[in-house]
Protein backbone atom coordinates (compact mmCIF):
# COMPACT_ATOMS: atom_id res chain seq x y z
CA UNK A 1 0.00 0.00 0.00
CA UNK A 2 1.15 3.56 -0.70
CA UNK A 3 0.17 6.75 1.13
CA UNK A 4 -0.01 10.28 -0.23
CA UNK A 5 -0.43 13.38 1.93
CA UNK A 6 -2.15 16.31 0.22
CA UNK A 7 -2.10 19.89 1.57
CA UNK A 8 -4.88 22.17 0.33
CA UNK A 9 -5.60 25.84 0.81
CA UNK A 10 -9.15 27.13 0.47
CA UNK A 11 -10.00 29.73 -2.12
CA UNK A 12 -10.00 33.30 -0.82
CA UNK A 13 -13.70 33.71 -1.61
CA UNK A 14 -14.71 30.81 0.67
CA UNK A 15 -15.22 31.05 4.42
CA UNK A 16 -14.05 28.10 6.51
CA UNK A 17 -17.66 26.91 6.78
CA UNK A 18 -18.20 27.19 3.02
CA UNK A 19 -14.92 25.36 2.43
CA UNK A 20 -16.01 22.46 4.65
CA UNK A 21 -19.32 22.40 2.80
CA UNK A 22 -17.50 22.12 -0.53
CA UNK A 23 -15.36 19.28 0.82
CA UNK A 24 -18.47 17.46 2.09
CA UNK A 25 -20.29 18.03 -1.21
CA UNK A 26 -17.37 16.53 -3.15
CA UNK A 27 -16.84 13.49 -0.91
CA UNK A 28 -18.54 11.08 -3.37
CA UNK A 29 -16.04 12.07 -6.07
CA UNK A 30 -13.11 11.95 -3.66
CA UNK A 31 -14.01 8.56 -2.23
CA UNK A 32 -14.54 7.05 -5.68
CA UNK A 33 -10.92 7.55 -6.74
CA UNK A 34 -9.70 4.30 -8.33
CA UNK A 35 -7.67 2.14 -5.96
CA UNK A 36 -8.40 4.28 -2.88
CA UNK A 37 -8.25 2.13 0.25
CA UNK A 38 -8.58 4.75 2.99
CA UNK A 39 -8.97 8.52 3.32
CA UNK A 40 -8.60 10.82 6.33
CA UNK A 41 -9.42 14.53 6.12
CA UNK A 42 -7.75 16.76 8.72
CA UNK A 43 -9.07 20.33 8.96
CA UNK A 44 -6.48 22.77 10.29
CA UNK A 45 -7.94 25.43 12.62
CA UNK A 46 -6.39 28.83 13.34
CA UNK A 47 -3.92 28.95 16.22
CA UNK A 48 -5.30 29.86 19.67
CA UNK A 49 -4.27 33.48 19.04
CA UNK A 50 -6.22 33.55 15.75
CA UNK A 51 -3.40 33.18 13.20
CA UNK A 52 -4.64 31.49 10.03
CA UNK A 53 -2.94 28.21 9.11
CA UNK A 54 -0.75 27.90 6.03
CA UNK A 55 -3.05 25.09 4.81
CA UNK A 56 -6.74 24.61 5.51
CA UNK A 57 -6.88 20.85 5.15
CA UNK A 58 -4.46 17.94 5.13
CA UNK A 59 -5.78 14.85 3.37
CA UNK A 60 -4.21 11.43 3.81
CA UNK A 61 -4.97 8.90 1.07
CA UNK A 62 -3.93 5.26 0.97
CA UNK A 63 -3.91 3.44 -2.37
CA UNK A 64 -3.52 -0.23 -3.18
CA UNK A 65 -0.41 0.41 -5.29
CA UNK A 66 1.77 3.19 -6.72
CA UNK A 67 0.10 2.60 -10.09
CA UNK A 68 -3.37 3.06 -8.58
CA UNK A 69 -2.22 6.28 -6.93
CA UNK A 70 -0.89 7.60 -10.25
CA UNK A 71 -4.17 6.75 -12.01
CA UNK A 72 -6.24 8.42 -9.28
CA UNK A 73 -4.19 11.61 -8.98
CA UNK A 74 -3.96 11.95 -12.75
CA UNK A 75 -7.65 11.37 -13.33
CA UNK A 76 -10.50 13.72 -14.12
CA UNK A 77 -12.23 13.22 -10.74
CA UNK A 78 -9.19 14.40 -8.79
CA UNK A 79 -8.56 17.48 -10.92
CA UNK A 80 -12.24 18.44 -10.89
CA UNK A 81 -12.42 18.29 -7.10
CA UNK A 82 -9.09 20.03 -6.48
CA UNK A 83 -10.17 22.93 -8.72
CA UNK A 84 -13.01 23.59 -6.27
CA UNK A 85 -10.52 24.33 -3.52
CA UNK A 86 -7.63 26.27 -5.02
CA UNK A 87 -4.72 26.03 -7.42
CA UNK A 88 -2.39 25.74 -4.44
CA UNK A 89 -2.07 22.04 -3.79
CA UNK A 90 1.00 20.25 -2.51
CA UNK A 91 1.33 16.50 -2.19
CA UNK A 92 3.92 14.00 -1.07
CA UNK A 93 4.14 10.26 -1.20
CA UNK A 94 5.25 9.17 2.26
CA UNK A 95 6.34 6.06 4.10
CA UNK A 96 4.21 5.67 7.19
CA UNK A 97 5.76 4.39 10.40
CA UNK A 98 3.24 3.60 13.12
CA UNK A 99 4.70 4.24 16.58
CA UNK A 100 1.59 3.86 18.71
CA UNK A 101 -0.99 1.57 17.14
CA UNK A 102 -4.66 2.57 17.26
Amino acid sequence: MVKVVVLLTKREDLSSEQFRGEVEKNLPALTSLPGLQRMVINYVPPTPDGIAPQYDVIVEDWFESPEAMQRALGGREWHTVVAVFNDRVESWVVEESTIVPS
